[in-house]
């Protein structure tokens, strides 16, 4: 008898500190190899949710990578016109053949014009009001300056375009193409993808956003890295897109006290996205003739959050008119969560297409079944008829 207490007792100890021993294992190596744990961690969300679309009939991936859906679904970025290939660099028009000593040069008021190629030179800005321009086709790519980002803005007033950045991972998994410390920040025509973040605002300053004709695309890190992150600026976002974020991050979030989107597309696809807009404090929302586009297998039911992290602003409003809202979620779906407090609200002219739930719908909302109720191509493609001016539409359609 007593030896076969004896034998529980030893073989409850072996599998205690086995256990703790797993644990710590475990613990090592998350923190050593990071990038390893997160692709296994992604390759295990893939085939559950990849698993969750077969059993659904009519639901079916299309496509055997999401970059790949991307490129059935969307014309390629290209660079600017506007700005044309260079060999050399300049900084207001004085000729520099290295990057580095083009940007040592650079004093307030300055404009960086950055010849076509690929760079894995990452830089800090200190002067303010600086433009960084590329020439021809100009990649950031694979490399951040003190574990942080791409390019680290100190300063104010910086302008940023006609730049593509891919490729940025850090070891706290929260990496950028650009991390915004100074006040107020433009882009004009970037093309931000495959990283942690595309912008992280990180500033104490007062500060605001601008984004023009730019495209941000597969960003996202275990649901701590998103598209944008601002934490303290106000946004404003024109003419642009938001596609496919991943590891369930967010295409938008913002803590600032105003965030608006105006002519924009966000568009799940069949990212393993969060919500398309997480506006984590509440302020002022805006999102305005827009497109939203919630995919089969995003993680999150819902396509905004408005002030679930509580409330940091005096102005709390909700303004969501003339937009297009494509619910294409296998589950249960809904268009605007918010805390429980009261928030002036205006959801006006706007066309809701698939299985969502709303309470006190406004009737000037158009609501209906399916994406071929109104004519619209398939899942995971998007309507063509949205682009105003056909000619700079990034919409593919369907090619027979």
């Amino acid at each position: 008898m007593k030896t076969k207490q004896r034998f529980a007792g030893l073989l409850r100890r072996y599998f205690f500190l086995s256990g703790i021993l797993g644990h710590i294992a475990v613990l090592a190596f998350i923190l050593l190899r990071p990038e390893i744990f997160d692709k296994v961690i992604n390759k295990v969300q893939d085939e559950f949710y990849s698993a969750a679309i077969g059993s659904e009939p009519g639901e079916m991936l299309k496509f055997p990578s999401v970059s790949e859906e991307i490129e059935a679904v969307l014309f390629p970025w290209r660079p600017s016109s506007e700005f044309l290939p260079s060999n050399l660099h300049y900084v207001n028009g004085k000729p520099y053949e290295s990057l580095q000593e083009a940007l040592k040069s650079l004093s307030d008021d300055d404009t960086l014009e950055i010849a076509e190629g690929v760079y894995s030179e990452p830089f800090e800005i200190h002067r303010d009001r600086v433009t960084i321009i590329g020439r021809g086709h100009v990649v950031f790519e694979k490399a951040a300056i003190r574990d942080k980002a791409y390019i680290v803005n100190y300063a104010d007033d910086l302008t940023v375009k006609n730049i593509e950045c891919r490729d940025i991972i850090v070891s706290d998994r929260n990496g950028a193409c650009i991390r915004q410390e100074g006040s107020n920040l433009t882009l004009e025509h970037v093309y931000f993808h495959s990283s942690e973040n595309g912008v992280l605002e990180a500033s104490n300053k007062p500060s605001k956003i601008l984004i023009y004709n730019s495209r941000f695309e597969q960003l996202g890190r275990l649901g701590r890295a998103h598209g944008i992150y601002t934490n303290t600026a106000e946004l404003y976002i024109y003419d642009s897109m938001f596609i496919a974020s991943k590891s369930e991050g967010h295409e938008i979030k913002s803590r600032g006290a105003v965030t608006e989107i105006h002519g924009s597309i966000l568009a799940s696809l069949s990212g393993v996205d969060s919500r398309l807009l997480d506006i984590s404090n509440g302020g002022r929302l805006v999102v305005s003739k827009s497109l939203l586009q919630q995919g089969a297998v995003s993680s999150n039911g819902q396509v905004i959050g408005y002030a679930l992290e509580g409330r940091k602003h005096a102005d709390n409003s909700i303004r969501l008119a003339e937009n297009v809202f494509i619910f294409d979620r296998i589950g249960y779906n809904t268009m605007l969560a918010s805390d429980e407090q009261y928030v002036d609200t205006m959801i006006s002219r706007n066309v809701l297409i698939g299985d969502v739930r709303m309470a006190d719908i406004d009737v000037s909302n158009l609501v209906y079944k399916d994406r071929s109720t109104v004519g619209f191509p398939p899942y995971p493609y998007l309507p063509t008829a949205w682009c105003t001016e056909p000619s700079e539409c990034q919409i593919k359609g369907i090619l027979q």
